[in-house]
Order: C-alpha cells, then structure tokens, then sequence
C-alpha cells in the first residue's frame, strides 16, 4: 500500500502516539487513552473481546475478490487451491516433519494435525491491499493502540454516549462491561469496518496515523526479532524459521524451532510476555521458549 504523506503532516504527527491527535485534558483524549489501557491486556474480557470484534470487523469485508461480504475491504478467500494457503500449508507440513523426526512436543504434533486436517474446511480469509498483497489491516485486532484510536474517532464521528461514568471522586471512568456489550454486537463489526474505509479514503491524517503507526509497531517488532536471532545463530543454535505474515504457524503462537544441542526447542519472540500461546505446549517431552529483549539484553521465559 503506497502512502503520500506531505511534509507537513509529517511534521505534525508522532506515530507512536496515536491518542496525542486528541487535545490534552479533552474528553476525547481521555477516553482514547483509556480504552487503549484497557485493550493492552489482551488476557482480560475487554481484551479478547476486542480481539475478536476486530477480526471480525476485517474478515467480514469485500470487494470483487469476495463478492458475497457485507463490509468495505477487499478479502482473499485462502481456499486449498490458493498459492497463499498452499505456502503457509508447506510451512505446518514442515513443522510436523522436524517435530516427528526428533520426536518431541506430543501436544504440539497433535495441534499441528489437526490444523493440516481441518484448515481447508476453514475457510480463512485475508484482507489484500488494493495489489492483492497481504495488507497491514490484517494485524489491527491485536494493535490495541490502534483499535483505541479507531473507536474513539467513531464515537466522536457517530456523536455516540462514551461508555464512561463517574466515580465517587467525580473522575471520569470508562466501563469496560460497555466496550464488551459494544463488541458483542454484530452489527457493530460493520458499522466499525464502514467507518474505517471511510476514514482511510476521506481522512489523510487518519490515514497516514493509523498506517504509519502500525508499521511503526511492526517495524520494532522486526528489528527486535532480528537482534534475537542473530543473537541465537553466534552462540551456535540452529534456527529453522517459520514467522510470516498470516501464517498458519504463527496462530499456533510459534515462530519457530532452534536446535539446541540436538534438542528441537519451539520458541516466540515478542517485545513482551503478551501471548502465552506457546506454554500450553509445554510437556515432559516439550522444553517452549520466549525470548524478549528488554532494551539492553535478550531474555527467555520458560515455563517453571
């Protein structure tokens, strides 16, 4: 997706910030900045709903790709002919292989067939930019900034009740029972994916915030996956890589394998613990690893 951004509106934006385009002290600053605190705990209700909310907000979109969507985006179809779908297949055929041939992760291995046995039935789709290539759209259900910003410009646009109260001290509170009840209604998934495609093409400042910021967040994903493997390959492991973009394997919370004295380790990386995804596999026959980096040193989550 190719965006024009003018030097001035460049100037004006801080892309790790989407909140700060709400004036400070205003009750559309606090409001963004709150729903965004909520949403950061993806373990709690309010945070899983949005993650689901989104996802349907995404999938539920169309154009000539899919012409039997209701919402405004333009959706693959990752059907078993798909060279997409037939890719990232290659990549859990690949994983299961590595998995039987040294024999570890019983509960993984399981996981892995079952996905290779029922994914065609799926019917999984993608969001494609206006190319066809996979776009940044697909990542907003786990951007909790981003999805903060969104609502908040909705509930201004729609001149929408914010879902707050006020506590015993007269401050401001926003009920994240609200935001649940909001996410729980269909209707709401398209109400959210029109008012983004309108955003997108009628707002170049929405635009270019929402974009720039979650390549923003992408970009620092990458480099932080970069440094830690480079950091695994000198101390002598064997990484055998399987991060991608809608990957299949991804789903399963893995980003990868390293062989660690002839030991198959599957492992994650991330900025922080926020998917614990990848411990449920842990077993006797199991050893999963998370590694981190705090800003000065590479750090790894076991399982105790």
């Amino acid at each position: 997706m190719k965006i024009i951004i003018s030097e001035k509106l460049k100037k004006r934006i801080n892309y790790k910030d989407l909140c700060s385009e709400f004036s400070v002290g205003s009750e559309s600053n606090y409001f963004c900045r709150s729903v965004e605190s909520a949403l950061k705990n993806t373990q709690s209700h309010v945070g899983k709903s949005s993650i689901n909310f989104f996802h349907g907000v995404m999938r539920n979109g169309v154009s000539p790709i899919n012409p039997h969507g209701r919402g405004p985006f333009r959706v693959m179809k990752l059907d078993s002919y798909n060279p997409e779908h037939i890719k990232r297949m290659d990549q859990l055929k690949n994983l299961k292989t590595i998995l039987d041939k040294y024999n570890v992760c019983s509960k993984l291995r399981v996981s892995v067939e079952n996905e290779i046995e029922k994914l065609d039935m799926k019917g999984l789709s993608m969001v494609v930019d206006e190319n066809g290539e996979y776009s940044f759209l697909n990542k907003l259900d786990g951007h909790y900034s981003g999805k903060a910003y969104i609502l908040t410009k909705l509930f201004i646009r729609n001149k929408l009740n914010f879902v707050k109260e006020t506590d015993s001290n007269g401050n401001l509170k926003i009920v994240t029972g609200k935001l649940v009840d909001f996410f729980k209604d269909p209707n709401n998934q398209i109400l959210v994916a029109n008012e983004i495609a309108d955003l997108i093409r009628n707002d170049e400042e929405f635009d270019v915030r929402l974009t720039q910021g979650m390549l923003a967040t992408v970009e620092e994903g990458n480099k932080i996956e970069t440094l830690i493997k480079d950091h695994l390959r000198k101390k002598g492991y064997e990484l055998i890589d399987f991060s991608s973009d809608f990957g299949y394997v991804d789903y399963l919370g893995i980003d990868g394998v390293v062989i660690i004295d002839g030991v198959v380790k599957p492992y994650q990386i991330s900025k922080s613990l926020k998917n614990k995804k990848i411990f449920k596999y842990h077993d006797n026959d199991c050893d999963v690893l998370h590694y981190t980096f705090d800003g000065k040193k590479v750090k790894i989550i076991k399982v105790d």
